[in-house]
């Protein structure tokens, strides 16, 4: 149930809609941060993870948690150890000094899709470049942590006249019509 509107709006939701918690899947902490990010370098800082779990990827997200000074100057790429990658943050403005996002859960990547990851193992070194792409501000990656196969409790959404979205409507499951509706 997401949050109401003013009085005399009854029904009217307001952004975000949060639907469900999101049930912990298997969690893999950054164990080489906080570190520093180099000042405008081509090769950043690169922060090595080993999985040694093989799981087959159905969902993953990133927590990221970055410090720096301008954060429109940062790159974050997260690769796989099958050799796909992510860019999952390039440079787009964000409010202040910090980043503290989950992407896949709270926020798109900014290329490629999380979805580009599934069917891989987790097993084996993931990476998570961070790069700063100009000079005179400096930061730091706190941390990030990689999440494998989330779930969501109470995954139904019912909306009894109209549902509208002004992005993707994405299934992972089945996406289907009922009592010969069409899609339009």
């Amino acid at each position: 149930r997401g949050p109401q509107g003013p009085p005399g709006d009854a029904g009217t939701l307001i952004s975000p809609v949060v639907l469900g918690e999101v049930v912990e899947g298997r969690s893999y902490e950054s164990l080489d941060t906080p570190a520093a990010i180099p000042d405008d370098n081509e090769f950043g800082f690169n922060s090595v993870r080993f999985v040694n779990d093989d799981v087959s990827i159905e969902r993953v997200t990133v927590d990221i948690d970055i410090t720096h000074e301008d954060i429109s100057e940062l790159d974050i790429v997260l690769f796989s150890p099958g050799g796909t990658s992510v860019v999952l943050y390039a440079g787009e403005p964000v409010e202040g000094d910090v980043l503290q996002v989950n992407v896949g859960r709270d926020r798109r990547p900014s290329t490629g899709r999380m979805d580009d990851f599934l069917d891989e193992s987790t097993q084996g070194q993931w990476r998570l470049q961070v790069r700063d792409q100009a000079p005179g501000n400096t930061g730091r990656l706190v941390g990030w942590t990689l999440n494998f196969n989330e779930e969501w409790t109470n995954g139904r959404l019912f909306a009894a006249e109209e549902l509208r979205t002004e992005g993707a409507v994405v299934a992972r499951g089945e996406l289907r019509t009922e009592r010969g509706a069409d899609f339009v």
